[in-house]
């Protein structure tokens, strides 16, 4: 017999190893372990650590976003050199996991580094929303002038 889904038709997929990691990884079971339970080769940590970014991204659709960021930070400490690729999609999450105020030094570390163009624009749009979310008005005007420059922004800071 032909294995089935949950409704009763069609084929059943088998979980991918993104979804086995990260149901390992919530139950508690420390990275290490959850990796060495799927059979972890040389590589693997890498293999693990994109398996946690792409699960993260996954949750962050679904508007999971504190499940997405704890994710984030787990493959940024799994893959320290990779840090940099995943720093702002982790911020982002932060921000939208109500915890921005976290958020705020991240987005400020990515901007010393001088980004250019679209990615700059992006950091400023997530640092400015990250400080008003964190009860910085005037500091997210400053930011958002930034943005758009030679604009009126209203404020009941400044």
């Amino acid at each position: 017999m032909e294995p089935v889904n949950a409704r009763g038709r069609g084929r059943a997929r088998a979980p991918s190893l993104a979804h086995a990691l990260m149901a390992l990884v919530c139950a508690g079971l420390p990275f290490a372990a959850a990796s060495q339970a799927g059979g972890a080769r040389p590589g693997a940590e890498a293999r693990s650590a994109d398996a946690l970014a792409d699960a993260a991204r996954a949750l962050a659709r679904q508007d999971k976003n504190r499940e997405s960021a704890d994710l984030f930070e787990k493959a940024i400490r799994l893959a320290p050199q990779r840090r940099a690729e995943w720093l702002a999609e982790y911020a982002d999450q932060l921000t939208y996991s109500q915890r921005p105020a976290q958020a705020v030094p991240l987005y400020r570390e990515m901007l010393a580094a001088q980004p250019g163009g679209e990615q700059a624009q992006r950091l400023r749009k997530g640092l400015g929303l990250a400080l008003l979310w964190s009860d910085q008005p005037g500091a997210a005007v400053g930011v958002y002038r930034e943005i758009v420059p030679g604009e009126r922004i209203v404020s009941n800071e400044t």
